[in-house]
């Protein structure tokens, strides 16, 4: 990955491993970077005045992010993009995670996703909040979650919990009771934000996505 600046031609032959000069600008023309040469011979020069689209992008998340040089980067782009600016993305299930990406025109599947928010959250930019939940049903017949609030689960577990103990002890009836009352069993998952401590590169990939792409 080029930047903008001038290359001596030990340098690109170093880069590129190849001593051709007409190689390796075909290769750089291949990787979408404009370029000014002068100079012949031992002297030759090549000075980078424009880089691809999404290079900087591309190079923040490898070099600095720790994202494997092989992701996806324009799904990863438009992950990131609902990170920062959708500010209830965070809190959302993988699924969920899905039909908004889906929605966007992006076709990516739930483990591509998964192993996004697991990279977050291991190099600090999300973190659970303490004794923080969201509460949910996931409704089997709509196949979606519905919220709700910390009372609407108490009361819906103690409700379950009543019929168990009326039962002798037996789940079965509960949990049939609470499916056809609720759609599903109630569900809790800890609260994920973000975190102020690397607002730097938040601000960074925000101005990235700002420069380099107009639209999602």
């Amino acid at each position: 990955m080029l930047e903008k600046r001038i290359y001596t031609r030990q340098e690109l032959i170093e880069i590129y491993n190849t001593q051709r000069l007409d190689a390796i600008k075909n290769k750089v023309k291949r990787e979408g970077y404009s370029y000014i040469d002068s100079g012949r011979g031992a002297s030759y020069t090549m000075q980078i005045v424009e880089i691809p689209k999404g290079q900087a992008f591309k190079e923040y998340c490898i070099n600095v992010l720790k994202f494997a040089p092989q992701t996806d980067f324009n799904i990863l782009r438009c992950y990131l993009h609902n990170f920062i600016y959708n500010d209830g993305f965070i809190t959302l299930q993988y699924n969920e995670m899905k039909e908004v990406l889906n929605k966007q025109g992006i076709d990516v599947c739930e483990k591509t996703i998964a192993s996004y928010y697991e990279h977050l959250k291991g190099i600090g930019w999300a973190y659970k909040t303490p004794f923080e939940y969201i509460y949910y049903v996931y409704d089997t017949e709509q196949q979606h979650n519905r919220y709700i609030s910390q009372e609407e689960f108490r009361e819906m577990y103690k409700g379950f919990y009543k019929q168990v103990r009326k039962d002798g002890g037996k789940f079965y009836n509960a949990e049939r009771i609470i499916r056809e009352k609720y759609g599903g069993k109630p569900k809790k998952r800890p609260l994920l934000q973000k975190n102020g401590f690397y607002n730097e590169q938040y601000n960074a990939v925000q101005e990235l996505l700002e420069k380099e792409f107009s639209t999602i």
